[in-house]
């Protein structure tokens, strides 16, 4: 069972239940992100953020970043600001909590590759120097989870992917 950070409330917006020590280092973070985005575009650790979609076709790749580049990095730094604007919110509206999806989603793509992060959970080591990037790595991870999870009561069950398969007829 997840822990539940947010829930879906009776007018559709969704209620933050969290720490406000957390909605602090989430705005911090969201600043510090953007920064790094919006910084060196050709950052190994961001690679995951802007794939080349064209790996075996270097003109292909050239004209892909060419057109779609600008638009990909204006969108994720849209969706940082967002959150860095609305951290300490109450509630948030549908589209409001999807870019915090999407936003969360960059943070922890980018802080995964930096840290080398794989499928194993990590023991943190609290002297560390890294220390604080794995825990924030693991707190973005949990939000994720549960902003999917309440996204997806809005699935009908056949969408949901603990529903049960459909009888056959």
């Amino acid at each position: 069972m997840r822990l539940r950070l947010l829930r879906r409330r009776r007018d559709g917006r969704f209620e933050l239940r969290l720490p406000e020590q957390i909605r602090s280092v989430l705005a911090e973070s969201c600043s510090g992100m953007a920064a790094w985005v919006a910084a060196d575009p050709d950052d190994p650790a961001l690679w995951r953020l802007f794939p080349d979609a064209y790996p075996d076709d270097p003109d292909h790749a050239a004209f892909y970043r060419l057109v779609v580049r600008d638009q990909l990095q204006s969108r994720k730094l849209a969706d940082l600001d967002l959150i860095e604007r609305t951290a300490h919110a109450d509630t948030l509206s549908a589209e409001e909590l999807e870019a915090w999806l999407r936003g969360l989603n960059t943070i922890r793509l980018a802080l995964g590759t930096r840290l080398d992060a794989g499928e194993e959970p990590v023991d943190i080591d609290p002297a560390d120097p890294l220390a604080p990037m794995w825990e924030l790595y693991e707190v973005i991870g949990v939000l994720v989870a549960s902003i999917t999870d309440v996204l997806a009561e809005e699935l009908p069950p056949e969408g949901r992917e603990d529903a049960s398969p459909p009888e056959p007829a």
